[in-house]
């Protein structure tokens, strides 16, 4: 990018989209190092990519409205053939083989002859290599042995045992049970044709998934249909529930709830389709057509046993905001919602999008006094921390036994700059109330690693190893880098790359996922500058020679400051890069004899800057 006012080059905007869609790949080995290329990139404004993702006609273009579709058809061949060439074991490869001869038959795809030549129609949309691997199975004999049982599956399947509780089991047993309630001749052979193969693959499980719970909607019966809404309803109340917690939410009802959002939105685009390939319909014609057809009633029906608000605080827990605003806006315009019932999560919504204009809209409607959080909320999202401190302190006396007023005052004085004072109130309240230590600890740990006090920083990692959260696992990299541990320092590398790769995996499911996933690219940034730093300044697997890591420090301020530039112009996402940037220099003047008190001055007046903004 040489002119950092306009669109990156394509080919930027190309491998962001890539990446963004290999995130879903099951091997953990596979997803560590989508994450580290992710963060070699950098977190690029989205502004300025050309997402392949954020392509509405290429989304309508690839929009399939049933099984008999011949480009549904070669989609799932590939989907297989993908499978077939990835298999690590040769039961998985045999179970690809399986499914491929069987989806060839149901739809009837051949190599062209001269006798008939409509018989080759769909064999040369394949490429060459694909055909080579179908010919042979095109005369296969492959046979399935073992059909699944699922009369003892509890039901709903989500968290109903161990197993399910993780995502990958959860994904291919429920798309596994619908497709045995398929009534279509057609579509039960080609859901079943995949089964043994799903159980294995859990990206092919999620590719037919919409296909299966239409299928379901559309020919099922009233009860099958509520056990699909149920479970839907359970996944959102999981998702729900987590948030409500104050905990992280895992990135097994990150996945789960956005393969729902996933189902949901086929739904939906279905229905317009519908809608669109209909007649045109004219004033006094009476209703058009579509409305009464069956299958369209009831995929409309369906729909509307999912609640909206459960919807929109499933989204809000997932981070998916806008989501979560639209499925709000659907629930308020629903009959009987007063509005003002409703403001405090829509202006929560509008603070976490970093919308102050929308938080200013909600308050201008507001009939009731706001309350403490109310004003909490409108303070922070202008940039008024002082205010928005003092309101915590009040919130804090007046309810004195609520640890979320503490953790909101933490937070602010942290994004501000103030560590000691952070400092003191979370060792004040642990003091008062032990109870609370794995819930304030992360904003200690914080602190500590931010004013480079280390002995601290170890005596809090040590008494909270339980304590799992991104600050928690910056400063576990940096402990190992401080004593030079470098088994400690690349495994916590590893496990906090990981931990940011599944919410992306889970937001790439989605258009527009890039935007959404951005704070989870910005902390693959700064673990890349990280490693980057750590590797070049500390002499981890590098050399001792102090003129060469001089050098070195030379280049790696040269490629940090080009970073910097592509990144998105706002304090939420610059602040945190130049913390940590302080914080890692700091940490190597005092290992080694380079002087780096300029460049750490220059970061401290880039944030004065960008605070004033």
């Amino acid at each position: 990018m040489e002119n950092w006012n306009e669109t990156a080059d394509p080919i930027i905007s190309q491998l962001v989209s890539v990446l963004l869609k290999s995130c879903r790949d099951s091997n953990q080995r596979a997803q560590g190092l989508i994450a580290e290329c992710i963060g070699e990139l950098g977190a690029v404004d989205p502004g300025r990519l050309e997402l392949l993702t954020n392509n509405p006609k290429e989304e309508r273009a690839k929009f399939h409205s049933s099984i008999e579709d011949d480009n549904f058809a070669v989609g799932l061949i590939n989907e297989v053939v993908k499978a077939f060439l990835a298999a690590p074991e040769s039961r998985m490869q045999d179970c690809a083989a399986y499914a491929l001869q069987e989806l060839l038959k149901i739809y009837h795809i051949s190599k062209p002859s001269d006798d008939d030549k409509t018989s080759g129609k769909l064999w040369t949309r394949f490429p060459e290599h694909v055909q080579q691997i179908l010919v042979p199975l095109l005369s296969s004999k492959y046979i399935v042995n073992k059909k699944s049982d699922f009369s003892q599956l509890t039901k709903p399947i989500y968290c109903s045992n161990e197993k399910t509780r993780k995502f990958q089991d959860w994904a291919n047993i429920w798309t596994s049970y619908l497709s045995s309630k398929v009534k279509n001749e057609k579509a039960h052979e080609v859901f079943q044709a995949c089964g043994a193969l799903i159980k294995h693959v859990v990206s092919l499980a999620l590719y037919i998934l919409p296909y299966v719970v239409l299928q379901v909607v559309v020919g099922g019966t009233q009860e099958e249909i509520v056990e699909i809404s149920e479970e839907i309803k359970e996944v959102l109340n999981q998702t729900r529930k987590t948030d409500n917690k104050n905990r992280p939410i895992s990135n097994s009802h990150h996945l789960s709830a956005q393969t729902v959002f996933s189902v949901l939105d086929y739904l939906v685009k279905w229905k317009r389709f519908q809608a669109q390939k209909a007649p045109v319909s004219y004033p006094g014609k009476g209703k058009p057509g579509y409305l009464t057809d069956p299958q369209y009633v009831a995929v409309t029906g369906f729909l509307e046993m999912i609640p909206q608000n459960l919807l929109a605080d499933a989204c809000h827990a997932c981070k998916a905001y806008t989501r979560a605003l639209m499925h709000l806006e659907h629930f308020l315009t629903s009959k009987g919602q007063n509005l003002q019932d409703h403001l405090d999560f829509m202006q929560k919504l509008y603070g976490d999008m970093d919308e102050p204009d929308g938080v200013y809209g909600v308050a201008s409607i507001r009939q009731a006094q706001p309350t403490v959080m109310e004003e909490i909320l409108a303070h922070e999202s202008l940039g008024h921390h002082h205010d928005s401190q003092a309101c915590y302190e009040k919130a804090i006396q007046s309810e004195a036994d609520d640890v979320t007023y503490h953790q909101g005052l933490l937070k602010s004085l942290l994004e501000i700059g103030q560590e000691t004072q952070a400092l003191l109130h979370a060792t004040g309240a642990i003091s008062e109330r032990p109870d609370w230590s794995s819930q304030l600890s992360s904003y200690m740990v914080e602190a500590a690693w931010k004013l480079g006090d280390w002995q601290k920083l170890e005596t809090f990692l040590e008494s909270n190893k339980s304590t799992q959260s991104w600050p928690v696992g910056i400063g576990k990299i940096l402990i190992g880098a401080k004593n030079k541990r470098e088994e400690q320092f690349v495994e916590q590398l590893r496990v906090v790359r990981c931990e940011q790769i599944g919410p992306l995996s889970a937001a790439s499911m989605e258009s527009g996922s890039y935007l959404r996933g951005y704070e989870y690219i910005v902390r693959l940034h700064m673990l890349n500058e990280i490693e980057e730093s750590c590797r070049c300044l500390l002499g981890i697997r590098n050399t001792e020679n102090e003129s060469e890591r001089t050098s070195t420090a030379e280049q790696l301020l040269r490629q940090w400051e080009t970073r910097f530039q592509t990144v998105q112009c706002s304090f939420r996402t610059q602040e945190p890069l130049l913390a940590l940037r302080r914080t890692l220099f700091t940490l190597v003047q005092r290992l080694t004899n380079l002087d780096l008190d300029q460049e750490i001055g220059r970061w401290w007046l880039s944030s004065a800057r960008i605070a004033r903004k």
